[in-house]
């Protein structure tokens, strides 16, 4: 047996030199900047979540697009997507869903998947939707968008969406 007061005879090693250091680029998406237009794209993921820090130099708060409902039966099947405004200023966040029309516009349908009333906006090509703070806003637009088949309930799951957003800074009156 070996005993921690023995030594072994140690193999001759060889150093290698790390590469040259390079720069990394940044992760994540861009700042959002006032009145500059960005895209988002949900991908159908049921572990999607992108968030954008809005400010150039200074964190003034993030826009987050999430999974916001999904199906019952299949948890990896999205059939809502929440949008969350968090200010920094006003240490507020607000949000609201994006969902197909046949949830959005059927309030007996939407009170079963959520706990507390909530804005809803219909997730459709060219609707637009504003969410805001005390100090920001975001305005978005669906660009396009691809339902795929229907839960048991009727409610078609979100397979794809590109949306524009640009934010606002706000001067509270």
């Amino acid at each position: 047996p070996l005993w921690a007061s023995e030594s072994l005879d140690e193999e001759p090693f060889t150093t290698i030199p790390s590469p040259p250091s390079q720069e990394m680029p940044p992760s994540g998406p861009e700042p959002a900047i006032e009145g500059t237009w960005q895209r988002v794209r949900f991908d159908g993921s049921s572990e999607f979540n992108e968030i954008f820090p809005i400010g150039e130099d200074d964190l003034l708060g993030q826009f987050i697009v999430g999974v916001g409902i999904t199906a019952p039966a299949n948890p990896h099947q999205v059939i809502a997507l929440e949008i969350f405004l968090y200010d920094q200023k006003d240490v507020h966040t607000t949000s609201a869903l994006l969902a197909p029309p046949v949830l959005a516009h059927d309030a007996e349908l939407l009170a079963q998947y959520l706990e507390e009333e909530e804005t809803v906006f219909p997730l459709q090509p060219q609707e637009t939707f504003r969410i805001e703070t005390t100090y920001l806003a975001v305005e978005g637009r669906v660009k396009r968008m691809q339902l795929g088949p229907r839960t048991r309930d009727g409610v078609p799951v979100i397979e794809f969406v590109e949306i524009e957003f640009t934010t606002h800074f706000l001067q509270p009156s």
